[in-house]
């Protein structure tokens, strides 16, 4: 197995049960609040961690209380934290997440200590020690850069999931293996159009494979070597959030165990559909056993 470093956010998720999700200027009474582990990079490493790979977390908490439970988290989950920074003087990153009963969610983020990791955090980082590398767009934008030439330039395998939604520079493209949006993020990345034109613009601009998340509908992938889609297997909705970060990162500890890209986005799109039936995040991430399990009997 490739070890993997997963560069990005780490959160504590505040949620709250909504009837339904509330529209411009409008209050909603809720039913219940929860606190979960989150954050999209915490979210991605901890997902793969679980899928049975040796996993390194770079990001940075504060030494609040909400950053001192998520060491104390990722310890558990045996993820390799020298490149974790621990921030004085600055709050642990936060969000704020309404669920309604069809489990879809609005989200409000606090970024806190995400927005400290600096250009020197990902210098110091040896890219050469891993096999794989994954971004996403919760912390600093130079940062998720650097990082990606540098991981490319170190020989990684290099994921990127463009969330949130942002406009990426184009000589980005090149460094990037797997870029993986869903519908929104890739249309902000490659502009309006049919998805194989889309899939189009960002293969030239050197994409090598792009993933798009379809929620309900499993995953479609496009590269040079042409079209692979994989439905969802049907599992109860209780909770969607998380479940794209969960795909990511079960779909990177995949391919480190050597499965081909069929098989990956099997096993990752299984893993994301078991996730959306549990409450939480990080807390609704199951272990490679059971993911396997369940995509044996989808």
């Amino acid at each position: 197995m490739e070890p993997i470093i997963v560069v990005g956010s780490s959160n504590t998720d505040l949620v709250a049960l909504v009837d339904r999700l509330p529209g411009e200027g409008e209050t909603v009474m809720g039913e219940s609040l929860q606190k979960f582990a989150g954050g999209k990079g915490a979210n991605q490493a901890v997902a793969a961690a679980r899928a049975g790979v040796p996993v390194a977390f770079a990001g940075a908490v504060g030494t609040d209380g909400f950053g001192v439970e998520a060491v104390r988290g990722f310890e558990k989950d045996g993820l390799d934290l020298r490149y974790l920074k621990r921030v004085e003087g600055i709050p642990s990153g936060t969000a704020m997440i309404a669920v309604d009963r069809k489990g879809q969610n609005q989200i409000v983020v606090a970024p806190g200590a995400n927005d400290s990791v600096s250009l020197t955090d990902i210098e110091c980082i040896d890219f050469s020690e891993f096999g794989i590398a994954v971004f996403q767009l919760e912390v600093p934008h130079k940062a998720v850069w650097l990082g990606l030439r540098r991981a490319k330039a170190a020989g990684c395998r290099t994921i990127l999931n463009p969330a949130p939604a942002s406009q990426i520079p184009k000589d980005i493209f090149q460094n990037v293996d797997y870029l993986v949006p869903n519908q929104h993020e890739l249309e902000l990345a490659a502009g309006s159009g049919t998805l194989e034109e889309q899939a189009s613009a960002v293969l030239e601009l050197g994409v090598k494979n792009l993933v798009v998340t379809l929620g309900a509908d499993g995953v479609c992938c496009i590269n040079a070597d042409g079209k692979t889609a994989v439905p969802a297997p049907d599992f109860p909705v209780v909770d969607t959030v998380g479940a794209g970060d969960c795909f990511c990162g079960v779909f990177a500890a995949a391919l480190s165990r050597g499965m081909v890209l069929e098989d990956a986005l099997r096993h990752a799109v299984t893993a994301a559909s078991i996730s959306v039936g549990r409450p939480g995040a990080q807390a609704s991430y199951v272990n490679w056993g059971e993911i396997r399990e369940e995509t044996k009997n989808a």
